[in-house]
């Protein structure tokens, strides 16, 4: 299954949608016609996910003592 990647016309800021097969190739922008090149994703949009470990932790809560 093909993603989709979003981007932005240079020439009217309207945001577009091509497939990642269409990477590489220009077509023009249905609103003004200008020629946009598909451009692939940046490497910070490629990861799936980030996480931070500062390495704090909660302390441990002690059971109610009756």
């Amino acid at each position: 299954m093909a993603e989709n990647i979003s981007f932005l016309c240079p020439g009217c800021q309207s945001r577009l949608r091509a497939s990642t097969r269409y990477v590489g190739r220009s077509n023009p922008c249905p609103r003004c016609g200008q020629m946009v090149v598909v451009l692939p994703r940046p490497p910070a949009e490629e990861a799936s996910l980030l996480v931070f470990d500062d390495g704090y932790r909660l302390p441990r809560r002690e059971p109610w003592r009756m």
